[in-house]
């Protein structure tokens, strides 16, 4: 499927590509119906350049406009730090969409209008798209639960997913063979095993087992030295690298030597290692340099991107070479801080595995050994099984992307109702400040 865009920059190749759908830059003196369903402005346009346009709009050809290059129209800017899913009129996923830079609205007060004109389709979208996913800042956010406290993470700071999903209902709009492709979820089970020890591990195996689930074991090497020859021995699970040991690098060259020291450990026991997970979700431009290197296929780190399509980072005017597989970032561990109960994360994880599920979207969850809560592990496990959601490893899930086989997205199947606290999300809390405090010095002390 291709689209034609006025300027195709790294921001819209990223999502294009998440989509499935290849961007083709084009002149509109040039531009054909016949081979593409939608054009994007995203630049401004001279008179002549207006002209055509509105001729092609008068002729079927669909439209999605960038702030206001080519209509006109009465629009006002604003920086905007976080607004409430609602004002888009389409069904996202119960949170908060973060923006942190200037906003275009347009006369219905939203950021994306929609109208139709002649045989044509218009979308209006005032988002910068090329800020917003060239952006690697991190931020601690809730998020949300029926429960008295809001679990948190360190995370990043822009709604990737939420305006990637704005613009794949735009194709799905716009764009007449996008719009009936079979889409569906797949699951995914990361573990960072974080120190855990033999037993932990092994009882999180056996539960693995049981269920005849793959999961995706992420080793702080040094600690699991004993561990590693049995997790060879286990059937239907992938052996990555988190760290020789967990800690927060002073520098570079410490990050490079405690790689290096990993490697050394899983080459001498022949293991196959493909992706990795960086402690505490870390990630910016040399330490995906630093995975590049070393030719690592995949990695995953939440401040980057969180509960998103895989997609490759953009570094410094060009495209990473290892893909990064968003997970979700809230997990066991971070449940039980915020004081939730068993029954509580039962009832969390199924909201969230539900939500995703109705909406074709990746599950991606993980977990730590040390956490345990094998109970509500054996919950997510039955629910997936009961969905018929198809399991797949990091490694599997790389591949599968990297070569076209899995499309996801579609929202026939989800209608969704904003609790009227969502915004309540995004309170700066005491509690906050001292879990930062509290968090950075762990960091510095290990």
């Amino acid at each position: 499927m291709k689209v034609g865009i006025l300027n195709s920059t790294l921001g819209w190749k990223l999502v294009a590509q998440q989509l499935g759908v290849e961007l083709v830059e084009v002149s509109p003196f040039s531009f054909s119906n016949d081979k593409y369903q939608l054009i994007i402005v995203n630049r401004i346009c001279n008179s002549d350049e207006k002209v055509i346009l509105n001729k092609l709009i008068s002729t079927g050809t669909n439209l999605l406009e960038v702030n206001n290059y080519l209509s006109n129209s009465l629009t006002y800017t604003k920086i905007i730090k976080s607004i409430h899913p609602s004002i888009v009129n389409i069904p996202l996923q119960n949170e908060m969409i973060d923006i942190n830079s200037n906003v275009t609205f347009y006369n219905n007060n939203s950021f994306l209008s929609f109208f139709k004109q002649s045989n044509s389709i218009i979308y209006q979208l005032g988002l910068n798209i090329d800020d917003i996913f060239s952006d690697s800042s991190c931020v601690r956010k809730n998020f949300y639960s029926s429960s008295d406290r809001f679990p948190n993470e360190i995370v990043a700071s822009n709604s990737k997913n939420s305006v990637r999903q704005i613009i794949q209902h735009i194709f799905q709009q716009t764009i007449k063979d996008y719009k009936f492709q079979k889409n569906e979820s797949i699951f995914t089970f990361r573990i960072d095993t974080d120190s855990g020890s033999i037993n932990q591990m092994n009882e999180l195996y056996q539960t693995l087992n049981n269920y005849s689930i793959k999961g995706s074991w992420f080793m702080d090497v040094k600690h699991q030295i004993p561990f590693l020859n049995n997790l060879k021995d286990f059937k239907n699970q992938e052996i990555g690298i988190h760290c020789y040991e967990h800690s927060s690098f002073k520098n570079l060259q410490l990050r490079k030597k405690d790689i290096k020291n990993a490697f050394s450990i899983t080459n001498s026991l022949g293991l196959k290692i493909n992706g990795i997970t960086s402690p505490f979700g870390e990630w910016n431009f040399e330490i995906n340099k630093l995975f590049e290197d070393f030719g690592f296929q995949y990695s995953s780190e939440f401040t980057l991107d969180y509960d998103n399509y895989p997609f490759y980072s953009i570094m410094n005017n060009r495209f990473s070479t290892v893909l990064q597989l968003p997970v979700y970032p809230i997990c066991i561990g971070s449940l039980r801080t915020a004081g939730f109960s068993e029954k509580q994360m039962i009832d969390y994880f199924e909201k969230v595995i539900t939500q995703k599920f109705n909406m074709n979207e990746p599950i991606c969850i993980y977990h730590h050994p040390t956490h345990r809560h094998i109970s509500v592990l054996e919950s997510i496990f039955k629910l997936i099984t009961k969905l018929g959601i198809p399991n797949l490893t990091y490694s599997e899930y790389s591949n599968y992307w990297k070569k076209g086989l899995l499309n996801f997205g579609s929202s026939i199947k989800y209608n969704p109702v904003y609790p009227d606290n969502l915004n309540s999300t995004r309170n700066f809390t005491f509690r906050h400040k001292v879990q930062n405090i509290l968090d950075n010095f762990n960091k510095l002390t290990l």
